[in-house]
């Protein structure tokens, strides 16, 4: 379970996500693989992600269901395999120093180009974003 702890010295918290050491990139040696042209955040691979939070078509915001798969979308938004934060963290006794990490850890899919980067947005496209976060 992750904690939100209070730093020793500064007036700051840190999330702690023990959790999130076992994500499949994490010590990974790193070997030049043959570059795919698809992945699972491409259109086309949504059966490959978990079921989306919010899928954003056309001005629309729908959500993904067991029986079928949102396509076409401008913006997607799934829950993270590897969160640090869990939305079902119990309450516990604390000494304001240490507290459940409790919240929400998505993935947001800003574009279902694979190749595009934000710079490569039109304003339209970066509005929609915007909204999005």
């Amino acid at each position: 379970m992750s904690e939100i702890r209070k730093h020793y010295f500064l007036d700051e918290y840190c999330i702690i996500a023990p959790g999130r050491s076992k994500r499949p990139s994490v010590f990974k040696s790193e070997k030049k693989e043959k570059a795919s042209n698809k992945c699972v955040f491409c259109a086309g691979e949504e059966d490959k992600t978990p079921l989306s939070t919010a899928v954003y078509k056309n001005g629309s915001i729908l959500k993904d269901s067991e029986s079928s798969r949102i396509t076409g979308w401008d913006v997607r938004c799934i829950p993270n395999l590897y969160p640090a934060l869990d939305p079902d963290a119990s309450e516990v006794n604390s000494d304001n120093e240490v507290f459940p990490g409790y919240g929400f850890h998505e993935v947001i899919v800003e574009t279902p180009a694979h190749e595009n980067m934000i710079p490569d947005l039109s304003d339209e496209e970066m509005s929609l974003l915007m909204k999005v976060y």
